[in-house]
């Protein structure tokens, strides 16, 4: 059984697992290890009317993207903008596959930044890539939007996806092109087809 113990006024949490063995056996362990928490990351998810201005014409070509960049520059800032225009301004059926809940939250109710598209939670993050192909076939959307692309099966069903003709939005990390070519797991993106964005 393990138990969490907070502190208050230290900021300091107890965690006391404690194993038993049958009863009367010659073995009953007890430890306790104090964790002090040194750092939080709180992200906050922003919607940032007018930011795909300057893609808008891609947007309405009805062509796959694939947004390329470095940690924290902004792309599930941009995907989250992506998704409302396509679902408010272009009148499309989108569905957003949400696994870190960054594009959409956390809660019951979706961010409005994204505006009438559907989200679907993946509950599992190795999960990712049967839900983006479950959105395919359960929910007929005309865009899919997934943030972080990262395994060979996600890639994969990425390609699917862009070649049944339904316009996918993607994100992925790295610093240029070369990153994605070079990265033996989504080298099969480099031959879908879908417009590069490097941010």
């Amino acid at each position: 059984m393990n138990g969490i113990v907070c502190t208050p006024s230290t900021k300091e949490f107890s965690i006391a697992p404690i194993l038993n063995t049958t009863p009367g056996s010659f073995i009953q362990q007890k430890h306790q290890f104090r964790l002090l928490i040194t750092g939080l990351t709180c992200r906050v998810g922003r919607a940032v009317f007018g930011a795909t201005t300057l893609i808008r014409d891609l947007l309405e070509s009805e062509q796959s993207i694939l947004v390329l960049g470095r940690p924290g520059i902004g792309k599930t800032t941009i995907i989250r903008e992506i998704a409302r225009v396509l679902s408010d301004e272009m009148g499309k059926r989108v569905v957003v596959v949400d696994t870190s809940n960054e594009i959409a939250g956390d809660s019951n109710i979706p961010h409005s930044g994204i505006g009438r598209a559907r989200r679907m939670q993946v509950s599992k993050t190795e999960l990712q890539y049967q839900v983006m192909l479950e959105a395919v076939e359960n929910h007929m959307p005309e865009a899919i939007v997934i943030d972080e692309i990262s395994t060979e099966l996600e890639a994969l069903a990425t390609c699917t996806i862009a070649e049944k003709g339904i316009q996918l939005i993607g994100t992925i990390h790295g610093n240029c092109l070369k990153n994605l070519i070079k990265n033996p797991c989504l080298f099969n993106l480099t031959n879908c087809q879908m417009n590069r964005l490097h941010y």
